[in-house]
């Protein structure tokens, strides 16, 4: 009988990708998954650590994990990990610790595991921040209409409030040659979408010589792969080589998520962030300029260290002016080793959820006026879902610039050949909480 294994992974992008790594690794060697709860021989938590709240959440995830599974061997690995090797290690007592490296043999050491049954605990945690090698992983892309390829790990900027740094250690990025192969492969396999994604995805080729995503993405378009989406981008990462492509008319699809923090020169200085308002202004406007309904995602803070009522109503201000078509807010949370963590003015919790709620309120407007902006745009959507509701075929899936749309089939069933990764145009004429909600044109 195979042996059973579930995982949990909790933060970012990149780590759902870690995590899809680490189950081609174990499908490979014969395991089976099972659902996070149910019995399983071994049971991974890939952890986060940007928050306090993703520490609590990685740690829930563990006690759960004993408690349902008592026996089974508890591998504990990614970001939390990394930095909290020694209070995991003594506090939640599992089998395995792997911090951000060494994730590629997580076979070896269950094998390990089972060969030394009374060895207490095996811990790989190594320091990160003198790493210079990117680690390769396996992926797999099995039953998905795009496949995620992670191309960069780590990140060097050192902002005031952020422990990724320590998490993850510089930046490192893939092989080219390495990424252009799984790219051409992906789309012998039929896959019609990839989506680069990295800890700092625009630092790419920074320890290449000769090389940034720009070049990458020049070198990636030939492979014949129709849509190209980024992961998140520093708005210093946008650089000539770059907007070039994107304003060339290349496949890659019309939405970046592109992070601001604070729409205050004060605070964005303090936070080390590299760039101004203005400069941030103007990126935004060039990209508006050059790419048609693009769509805009954020990420906002509110409460850092010393954010006063004026800095923060600024903010607000700012992230209305740029009409973000969604923003992803956050609660300053201080983080061990980072500098901000000592600053003094440390904002009450009460002053955080309020202005965190009158950041919310201006995002449920933002996506409101966006939506509007959508009505009567056409767009290609890659099928991900065809259901049947109320005897109506209803398609959905993501439209170019990552919008979710549903649409159901008008013509009766004579849209009944479309299934996941086909390629149809729609046009939008609706939208509820869901998403927008359009209707089909074609199909591709």
């Amino acid at each position: 009988m195979s042996k059973k294994y579930a995982i949990q992974s909790f933060g970012c992008r990149v780590n759902l990708t870690e995590a899809d790594s680490y189950r081609e690794i174990l499908n490979e060697a014969g395991y089976c998954e099972v659902p996070f709860g149910e019995p399983a021989d071994v049971v991974i938590v890939h952890t986060c650590t940007v928050t306090n709240m993703a520490d609590s959440k990685s740690r829930q995830a563990m006690h759960k994990a004993r408690r349902d599974n008592p026996e089974a061997i508890l591998v504990v690995s990614g970001c939390y990990a990394q930095v909290s090797e020694h209070d995991i290690a003594a506090e939640e007592k599992p089998d395995i610790l792997i911090g951000t490296k060494k994730r590629h043999e997580l076979l070896k050491l269950l094998q390990e595991l089972e060969v030394d049954s009374d060895s207490q605990q095996i811990d790989v945690v190594e320091d990160i921040l003198k790493e210079r090698t990117y680690e390769d992983l396996p992926t797999s892309h099995t039953g998905r209409t795009r496949a995620f390829i992670k191309i960069e790990e780590g990140c060097q900027q050192f902002c005031t409030y952020c422990i990724i740094p320590f998490a993850r250690g510089p930046v490192r990025s893939r092989n080219p040659q390495d990424v252009i192969a799984s790219v051409r492969h992906l789309v012998n396999e039929g896959l019609r979408e990839i989506v680069f994604t990295g800890i700092h995805t625009g630092a790419y080729g920074q320890d290449i010589e000769g090389y940034d995503l720009g070049r990458l993405l020049r070198e990636v378009i030939p492979s014949g792969i129709e849509r190209i989406r980024l992961g998140s981008l520093d708005p210093k990462e946008f650089t000539d080589s770059l907007k070039n492509v994107l304003f060339s008319g290349a496949p890659i699809l019309n939405h970046f998520h592109i992070s601001l923090q604070s729409g205050d020169d004060t605070v964005l200085n303090r936070m080390k962030r590299g760039y101004t308002a203005q400069e941030y202004r103007k990126l935004i406007y060039s990209i508006r300029e050059n790419i048609d309904n693009v769509s805009i995602t954020t990420d906002v803070m509110v409460g850092f260290p010393g954010e006063t009522e004026e800095q923060h109503n600024t903010s607000l201000e700012f992230v209305k002016e740029m009409g973000f078509s969604d923003i992803h807010i956050f609660k300053y949370s201080p983080r061990n080793n980072t500098k901000a963590a000592s600053f003094p003015d440390q904002i009450k919790d009460a002053v955080k959820e309020r202005r965190m709620q009158e950041m919310l309120s201006l995002k449920k407007q933002l996506n409101r006026d966006f939506f509007d902006s959508q009505m009567g745009i056409r767009t290609k959507v890659l099928v991900e879902k065809v259901n049947v509701e109320n005897n109506q075929i209803v398609f959905a899936g993501y439209g170019e610039n990552y919008q979710w749309i549903r649409c159901e089939d008008e013509n009766n069933g004579q849209w009944n050949t479309v299934g996941k990764n086909s390629v149809i145009e729609v046009e939008v004429k609706d939208y509820d909480q869901h998403g927008l909600i359009a209707k089909l044109l074609e199909r591709s």
